[in-house]
């Protein structure tokens, strides 16, 4: 996006802080802008998975709703994701699948579309957040997620993983946009012609939050990040526009570090925290196997040589008193949507972020804070 067209919009933005600090009538709870963006957008969504230097990559696109009649949606499996050591213990019929909301290996929609970098969890895998990253693809992004192997569910499953978040992280996320950038000149390749590389942003959750921080840093073209349940990390020299999501009753990274890390980002930053949810709110993680324990029942009942340490990760937020994440899978929808319209121009505002956002989903509550 032109430098101007950008310097306007960042003007605009601090207009409407002043004027949401300001008045005394804010827009209705639950109208039509704070919850536009909670449900598909105009396209479908695609799914491929792409070999970027021995990493696997997942990217979700916009598609013509045209070209997906009468097909069937795509389910991924969380075997596909652990150590073959692991999957050969799940027996064919453990219910393991996640059922998309998109369609594989099928043409991208017409035009160049931005971009979004999504960084998993440690322990997670790619395709981890697909309520989500299939939900963008409906509103004209391009999502790519590549593995982070370092910390991924394989490396901690078998004791091979980086705690902090490791160098590599970035090098993944970069050598993948730049898989995806070199691929928009090849001729007949499912991203020819329809990648906008001046508009990108990343999105993370967890450790992943903290790479979508880093690999900004490391980029000054890169638009704006988004950290959910994100784990701080150095800011970027150049402000960029940033949003942070956090869950109340995260036990893995609470919302008094997300909070103070908040405080640390000095412009163009909001923050919503959600009320009763945890950790895994961010992803699929609590839907899989649920009326037989989820992962962690999977893991007990199949005596499968998991660390202990996973086996906790992937029940925060899962159980009682956290709320069940997909009742907040809207209101994370709205909010991340709308703030990568945002950052990509396609608003000259934050439409559909504010303090009426708390209230604008039934049986769910958040508080909202935001600067300019």
């Amino acid at each position: 996006m032109p430098t101007t067209r950008r310097t306007a919009v960042l003007l605009a933005l601090g207009g409407l802080l002043v004027l949401q600090g300001c008045t005394s009538s804010p827009a209705k709870p639950g109208s039509g802008q704070y919850k536009e963006f909670s449900v598909a957008g105009p396209y479908a969504a695609g799914t491929a998975q792409f070999d970027v230097n021995g990493d696997p990559v997942v990217v979700w696109y916009p598609v013509d709703k045209t070209d997906v009649a009468g097909r069937s949606t795509y389910t991924y499996h969380v075997r596909s994701w652990v150590p073959a050591s692991i999957a050969s213990l799940v027996p064919a019929s453990f219910a393991d699948g996640v059922p998309e909301s998109a369609y594989q290996n099928v043409p991208m929609a017409n035009g160049a579309h931005p971009l979004v970098l999504f960084s998993h969890g440690y322990g997670g895998y790619p395709e981890q957040s697909s309520f989500l990253t299939a939900h963008l693809a409906t509103w004209g992004m391009i999502v790519v997620a590549p593995d982070q192997q370092k910390r991924d569910i394989t490396a901690v499953i078998l004791g091979q993983a980086q705690q902090d978040n490791p160098p590599d992280d970035v090098t993944e996320q970069l050598a993948a946009l730049g898989y995806v950038e070199q691929q928009n000149a090849v001729s007949g390749s499912l991203f020819s012609g329809h990648v906008d590389a001046s508009e990108v942003a990343t999105l993370g959750h967890s450790a992943g939050g903290g790479t979508a921080v880093a690999v900004t840093a490391a980029d000054p073209s890169i638009r704006g990040w988004i950290a959910l349940a994100g784990v701080p990390m150095p800011l970027p020299s150049k402000p960029v526009p940033s949003l942070m999501i956090s869950g109340s009753l995260d036990k893995s990274v609470p919302t008094s570090d997300v909070e103070h890390f908040y405080d640390s980002v000095t412009v163009h930053k909001a923050l919503l925290v959600i009320d009763g949810y945890g950790h895994n709110v961010f992803d699929d993680v609590c839907t899989i196997n649920r009326a037989h324990g989820g992962l962690s029942g999977a893991i007990k009942s199949l005596h499968l040589p998991v660390p202990a340490g996973i086996a906790q990760l992937a029940t925060d937020g899962c159980e009682p008193p956290d709320a069940y994440p997909p009742t907040a899978w809207p209101l994370i929808d709205q909010a991340v949507t709308s703030q990568l319209r945002f950052d990509f121009g396609e608003s000259t505002s934050t439409v559909g972020l504010g303090p009426s956002l708390e209230t604008a989903f039934d049986g769910v509550h958040a508080h909202y804070s935001q600067a300019a």
